[in-house]
């Protein structure tokens, strides 16, 4: 090569070295200054691809950015507490992969299951997710397009994250370290199991995370205080589900509870599940009242599982209102409830109901008919033997009407 032009390089290449050692000494400020104002501190010398550093107040969670082409990638380990526990973002493959993994795990929270993937030990998982933590891991793994790239991962106890790098920006490593750093010291203090189950299922502003972590605690830590006193707190808890959850967990200690529920809820099954666990608990009277609200309210299931209750108690037959109720329901529109109203009224009626029974079966045919049929055989089998002068039931067709006939001069029914 010719020694002129190499002369004449030569200030170029120098220039081009003290550009590259500016723009190193650049980055390496900015990237300390991002450390500092998140609170941790540099160990040794930075330079400017490659800077490790530990968090203030938690020493033993360590931070290493790298930088990689145009992002950095920022590794936090310590976090063996959480060692058992995935979360990465949630992408196209993400439904795949629940549906091989046979779902994975939810936290209760619909917003957040659907945009982070989390995986390994439930407990964990839910113990550690809490609504702050949640709020942290969303900003890493869900809200992390503006300043991060690839693919997010929490796994063994590290966190794995490439952020955008720009020597020249520095706010944009600044946030990036900000929600990583939260998300670590989150993450780091160890935390009971149970304890923190029964907080989660207490304080967290989603009753379906509540309802989560109650349902876990019953299911891993059934014995333990802190599980009994999240039932007892559910009970009072102002979504019905938790609530629900609760008084069944604690079986007749939570029957008042359950009383509540079947008089106050708002839904079919919060009735149905609390009538269930009841069982015998409830007098003929106090299922009447719930009889009639949910014929008032239009929960035609909960309607039908009170009738079917009351069709088997014997003091139910003394009720004034309850057949006069269940003949009106012969004309229900609610799928399933005059059929169940058929049916009580076979056990419950007398016969004066014998012809709306016909009546209804007739109008409505199909399984109305059949069961309004049965219905009547079941008062014809009681009926039998009147006194005189009595209604009574004819032996030659069933469900047909006739007059005892040994009182002179009484009215009856013509044979067809």
């Amino acid at each position: 090569m010719d020694p002129v032009l190499i002369l004449a390089a030569i200030p170029l290449i120098v220039g081009g070295a003290v550009l590259i050692s500016k723009l190193r000494r650049k980055e390496r400020d900015v990237l300390q200054a991002a450390l500092k104002s998140n609170g941790i501190d540099v160990d040794g010398e930075a330079g400017g691809r490659h800077v490790r550093g530990r968090v203030r107040g938690h020493e033993r969670l360590a931070l290493e950015i790298t930088r990689e082409g145009t992002a950095y990638r920022v590794v936090v380990s310590g976090l063996e507490v959480v060692r058992t526990l995935g979360i990465s973002n949630e992408d196209l493959l993400g439904p795949m992969r629940r549906a091989m993994h046979r779902g994975g795990i939810e936290t209760g929270d619909a917003s957040f299951d659907r945009e982070v993937s989390v995986s390994g030990s439930t407990p964990l998982a839910l113990a550690r997710l809490d609504a702050e933590t949640r709020a942290c891991a969303r900003a890493v793994f869900a809200d992390c397009t503006a300043n991060f790239v690839g693919r997010a991962v929490l796994a063994n106890g590290r966190l794995d994250v490439r952020t955008i790098g720009d020597a020249g920006k520095p706010f944009g490593v600044e946030r990036s370290l900000h929600v990583i750093v939260a998300l670590a010291a989150r993450l780091y203090p160890p935390r009971p199991l149970a304890q923190a189950l029964a907080q989660n299922a207490r304080q967290d502003p989603l009753p379906g995370v509540r309802l989560a972590n109650l349902r876990l605690l019953g299911r891993e830590f059934p014995d333990e205080w802190a599980t009994r006193d999240a039932r007892l707190h559910a009970c009072t808890d102002g979504d019905e589900s938790v609530a629900l959850e609760g008084a069944l967990q604690l079986g007749p200690h939570g029957h008042d509870t359950l009383r509540r529920l079947v008089h106050e809820a708002s839904g079919d099954d919060t009735c149905l599940a609390a009538l269930a666990a009841l069982k015998d608990a409830l007098p003929a009277e106090e299922l009447l009242k719930i009889f009639k609200r949910a014929r008032e309210t239009r929960h035609a299931r909960t309607a039908m599982a009170c009738v079917a209750a009351l069709a088997v108690l014997p003091q139910a037959a003394v009720l004034p209102e309850l057949v006069p109720l269940l003949i009106d329901d012969l004309a229900s529109q609610e799928d399933g409830l005059a059929e169940t109203a058929a049916r009580a009224l076979g056990r419950l009626g007398t016969a004066d109901t014998v012809l709306p029974l016909q009546e209804a079966g007739e109008r409505a045919g199909g399984t109305l008919r059949a069961a309004a049929r049965q219905a009547v055989a079941e008062i014809q089998s009681r009926a039998h033997g009147a006194a005189p002068g009595q209604v009574s039931l004819s032996g030659g067709g069933a469900g047909q009407l006739s007059l005892a006939d040994n009182a002179a001069g009484r009215v009856s029914l013509p044979e067809d």
